[in-house]
């Protein structure tokens, strides 16, 4: 993945996604040797795995990892698709969790991101509060005033039928989230073409992955255009490891991906 990334003609941010049952030794190494050619985005609990952290289980994992990792992180993403029921099972539970991340982080000067799931309507969720704009309205003003990045998730294939939101779909979400965060940036969180194990029948091709990398990393200009300065592009392809590295094996994604980058 080092050799991938550090190829790339334009500087991008690397999104370091930390397994459950890791630890901050098993990241320094790499993270050290990113930081020459990329900046660094930190998640140390995954969607997922928040679900099945207690509270202070966040608090902990959180403080272990910002302490090792001060100075070394450019941001620090406290909570990932948090308006998703894979989360937890209500509102206040997954809150209460981004608090305690974001209390860590925010302790040690650092600074946060947080990331919900565009949706496009009631086919893409089973509870009333997983609505992209809805869900802000149940956190606390004084988290939504700290938080400095707020970016969103999309997949097609999360929604049945599929979503294929336009760009001006995508900026009027933006710029309805962008007075509940008064003071962060917006961005472009997780893209990518899913696959059998987020249970499609089939993997895609090496044309369906370019299709949706071109469509959206290719919004960029016209959503600028759209939010405005706020707006700060983003695009983390979640199976970069899977369908980028090696750079040079068959059917791989990464010329397209660069590609992208030096378009921005």
């Amino acid at each position: 993945m080092l050799a991938a990334v550090k190829a790339h003609r334009a500087r991008p941010m690397v999104r370091v996604v930390m397994d459950p049952g890791t630890h901050p030794a098993d990241y320094v190494d790499a993270i050290t040797r990113l930081r020459s050619r990329a900046y660094i985005l930190a998640e140390p609990i995954d969607s997922t795995a928040m679900r099945a952290l207690s509270l202070n289980g966040v608090r902990r994992r959180m403080r272990e990892f910002v302490t090792a990792m001060a100075g070394q992180v450019d941001y620090w993403e406290i909570g990932n698709e948090i308006n998703g029921e894979w989360v937890g099972s209500n509102p206040a539970e997954i809150n209460a969790k981004v608090q305690a991340a974001y209390d860590e982080v925010n302790a040690a000067g650092g600074r946060t991101m947080v990331t919900l799931n565009f949706w496009s309507g009631p086919d893409c969720y089973a509870k009333p509060w997983e609505t992209t704009l809805y869900y802000p309205r149940t956190m606390a003003k004084s988290l939504r005033q700290g938080i400095d990045v707020v970016s969103l998730s999309l997949y097609e294939t999360a929604c049945n039928p599929v979503q294929r939101p336009s760009a001006l779909q995508l900026a009027n979400t933006f710029n309805r989230l962008g007075p509940m965060f008064p003071n962060a940036r917006l961005a472009m969180g997780e893209v990518g073409a899913q696959r059998i194990e987020d249970g499609l029948p089939a993997d895609p091709t090496l044309a369906e992955k370019k299709r949706v990398a071109r469509t959206y990393y290719g919004m960029q200009q016209e959503l600028a255009n759209r939010v405005g300065p706020r707006f700060v592009g983003g695009y983390f392809w979640w199976y970069y490891v899977q369908d980028a590295v090696p750079r040079a094996r068959p059917e791989t994604l990464w010329p397209t991906l660069d590609a992208l980058f030096v378009g921005m």
